[in-house]
């Protein structure tokens, strides 16, 4: 692993090949924006108490997907575009996540609304 100067993992070599890099908010130096694996990379939504609320995946790096979704706090849940609206041709992947009243996740639903519920 290589590390930035405030001790983030930033970069995964594997026999000196980039395979994974983490990128964080330049304006939230604390907050992670982006994972980036191959042709794949996972972006992060937060909540306005800085908590991650939803994670969006691009499978296919091709579509933009973290520009096509929002977060809407009044109601708790992700919004998407119409470009989205087709998870097999987007090849994106929405996943959301709700906390209790003490801050701790409390569910997970991904675009099929499954729910993974802690303890069950």
């Amino acid at each position: 692993f290589e590390y930035d100067a405030l001790g983030r993992k930033t970069t995964l070599k594997i026999n000196n090949v980039v395979d994974s890099e983490w990128h964080y908010s330049t304006s939230q130096p604390w907050r992670l924006d982006q994972e980036v694996r191959g042709r794949w990379s996972r972006s992060y939504l937060y909540d306005g108490l800085g908590r991650q609320v939803a994670s969006v995946t691009d499978l296919e790096s091709a579509l933009s997907c973290k520009d096509q979704v929002s977060y809407e706090p009044s109601s708790k849940d992700v919004r998407i575009t119409d470009a989205l609206a087709s998870v097999h041709d987007a090849k994106c992947v929405v996943q959301l996540t709700t906390f209790d009243e003490y801050g701790r996740v409390f569910q997970q639903f991904d675009d099929y609304r499954r729910t993974r519920e802690r303890g069950r």
